[in-house]
């Protein structure tokens, strides 16, 4: 994820808290337009937003490290997925063998 594709040129200082909640984010009372949250979006997501020809208010979230925080879209859970399978395999296969016999 680049940086600068979620910079903001003029940030608004209306208190996200105090907006109506909608669909994806909030709606400013302020200046009567939505506010997509892009952590609550995958990347991809967050880019199409953006790109759209329309003007768009967003709200960027930051991590410690100052990255752009975004939902995972998934892709990456399929490694933990594959260990979680991994593993259950090897206790059922394993089981038989630690099993007390009569």
């Amino acid at each position: 994820m680049v940086e600068d594709e979620f910079k903001v040129p003029l940030p608004c200082h209306e208190d996200w808290r105090k907006m109506r909640k909608v669909e994806q984010g909030r709606f400013c009372e302020s200046c009567h337009c939505k506010v997509h949250d892009i952590s609550r979006m995958t990347a991809t997501e967050a880019r199409e937003l953006v790109a759209s020809p329309e003007s768009v208010c967003i709200r960027v979230t930051k991590d410690r490290k100052g990255r752009v925080i975004h939902r995972h879209d998934g892709s990456t859970n399929v490694t933990a997925l594959g260990v979680l399978a991994s593993l259950i395999t090897l206790v059922v296969v394993t089981f038989p063998i630690f099993a007390p016999t009569r």
